[in-house]
């Protein structure tokens, strides 16, 4: 194990794009089963009979999601922020 000393920053990667018309963001990758290599998508947008209408599947409290080939999404934008850690840790 690490200490913590180890650390110089935080690291959060959030990947968004369009899928069937609607704004999404990519949750994971799946690591294995039938769906292996395929993305888990949440619905990015706030309208519920979008989602719906789109392919999702879910519900207001829980969200709105999907599992796609990676192919399916367009426009993807990858955004990365870094936060830096204090040195009194």
């Amino acid at each position: 194990m690490l200490p913590n000393s180890a650390f110089d920053a935080l690291y959060e990667r959030r990947v968004t794009g369009w899928w069937h018309g609607v704004p999404v963001e990519v949750r994971f990758v799946v690591k294995s089963g039938l769906s292996r290599g395929r993305f888990q998508i949440a619905y990015a947008g706030s309208k519920p009979d979008e989602a719906v209408a789109a392919g999702l599947r879910g519900n207001q409290n829980d969200g709105w999601e999907a599992t796609v080939d990676p192919a399916e999404i367009e426009d993807v934008t990858v955004d990365e922020t870094v936060y830096p850690l204090t040195e009194a840790r």
